[in-house]
């Protein structure tokens, strides 16, 4: 009994853990943008792909954090359906940065008609 619920936990974790990770890479993207604007070269680039990579790393942090808390691979235990959600939100969130980062402000200037 303790070990399904901790499995039940560890699901719940991961599920709530991954609709999250659009919210972050929102932030991530707010990020990229300020860094670049700031025009602070090679240490911009850095710090902008750090941005990039930031949320699937972040999912990675979790399955071993969750991972190591059941004493077993979460990806074990996740159904096909969580484990295609969660590669598309991980692909989903890179994306999101980069369109944040990069026109962000473009597009801002436009809703907001300059």
């Amino acid at each position: 009994g303790k070990q399904h619920l901790a499995l039940a936990d560890g699901l719940k974790k991961w599920d709530n853990s991954v609709s999250m990770v659009l919210l972050s890479a929102c932030i991530m993207g707010v990020l990229f943008l300020i860094v670049r604007y700031m025009e602070l070269g090679i240490i911009g680039l850095i710090l902008e792909l750090g941005f990039v990579i930031a949320p699937p790393l972040g999912l990675y942090g979790l399955h071993e954090e969750v991972s190591e808390e059941l004493g077993v691979p979460i990806l074990d235990y996740l159904t096909p359906e969580q484990k295609k959600t969660s590669l598309w939100t991980a692909l989903g969130a890179m994306a999101i940065v980069l369109i944040i980062g990069l026109f962000g402000l473009s597009i801002l200037e436009n809703i907001l008609g300059e």
